[in-house]
């Protein structure tokens, strides 16, 4: 991914998108080939919340390692136990429960 983005970004976006639509894939890759931002974590000072999942194939660990080091102000890094890459639907209530720390409520 990160030395041949620019095949990455339509692979991922056929297994993330639905692959027999077309459009839906396309405007995904379009967002991923858009989307820069490792240098702005730098500029980062508002205190941030980080959420992974325990196993997801989509971002591995090392990227949440990698925003945490990267980011500028105060970092929690909140590991959910579960597996995939939305927690809010493979455990929402867990999920919740982060939200709810992060917000201070």
């Amino acid at each position: 991914m990160e030395n041949k983005y620019e095949d990455f970004a339509p692979a991922f976006a056929s297994l993330i998108a639905d692959a027999s639509n077309e459009e839906s894939v396309k405007k995904y890759e379009e967002g991923l080939k858009n989307m820069g931002g490792k240098e702005i974590l730098e500029k980062v000072e508002t205190p941030c919340t980080i959420i992974q999942t325990k196993k997801d194939a989509a971002v591995p660990h090392s990227v949440a390692l990698f925003m945490q080091n990267k980011i500028k102000g105060k970092v929690t890094l909140e590991i959910i136990d579960t597996l995939g890459h939305f927690p809010q639907l493979t455990a929402p209530l867990k999920f919740v429960q982060v939200l709810k720390g992060a917000l201070g409520s």
